[in-house]
């Protein structure tokens, strides 16, 4: 059995490489989103402040009758660039997901050519050190649904953003950073896989 399963631990234990960088990959790119997170909570209270303000009269606004206008106006193009930013952030998580994607993908591609030729209590088996086959699938499948589904999340919270004196920038910020329970899935993942990954080929 251990020869039969051998060429498949070895494309597992390179998923599940892939599956540690990427996660690494998504920390990073998180974590250099925030500044930009911030920027939109910051520019949304000014936004909201120009709209809530009251001008009185003065030289100021005498010669400048359109000057709350001009100022939200000026924010809002700001607004607009620290979206274009988290947008770049999306497609460098992207690139994560389809580095990540093709490794599982290239497992479970190997696991069914190669489960024709084993027993269920092959696919099944497991010991002390090693993982079954089956466990190796849910892993790396688990792994996938939840990267995709987050990168997708994302995806969908910057194209129904709307930028403006309704904008929700701290519901925003909220659900943009709302990852956890994706890395604790992925933590304990690579927990578990620890043995996989050190194993010599």
């Amino acid at each position: 059995v251990h020869d039969d399963v051998s060429p498949l631990r070895r494309e597992f234990k390179h998923a599940m490489c892939v599956i540690r960088d990427q996660k690494g990959a998504w920390e990073k790119h998180m974590e250099e989103s925030r500044p930009h997170l911030s920027s939109l909570l910051t520019l949304s209270g000014i936004l909201s402040s120009c709209v809530a303000a009251k001008l009185v009269a003065s030289d100021l606004v005498s010669r400048y009758p359109d000057i709350r206008q001009r100022v939200m106006r000026k924010v809002e193009n700001e607004l607009l660039e620290e979206k274009a930013k988290l947008e770049d952030t999306v497609k460098l998580l992207k690139r994560a997901q389809n580095m990540l994607s093709g490794a599982c993908q290239k497992a479970l591609h190997a696991s069914e050519e190669h489960r024709q030729g084993l027993r269920v209590e092959d696919i099944c088996l497991r010991t002390e050190t090693e993982p079954s086959v089956a466990d190796m699938v849910e892993w790396v499948m688990d792994a996938e649904r939840h990267f995709s589904s987050h990168v997708c999340a994302r995806e969908f919270l910057l194209e129904n953003m709307s930028l403006g004196e309704n904008f929700a920038a701290q519901k925003f910020a909220r659900e943009w950073t709302d990852d956890a329970s994706m890395l604790a899935v992925l933590n304990e993942m690579l927990c578990t896989a620890s043995f996989l990954m050190e194993a010599k080929d």
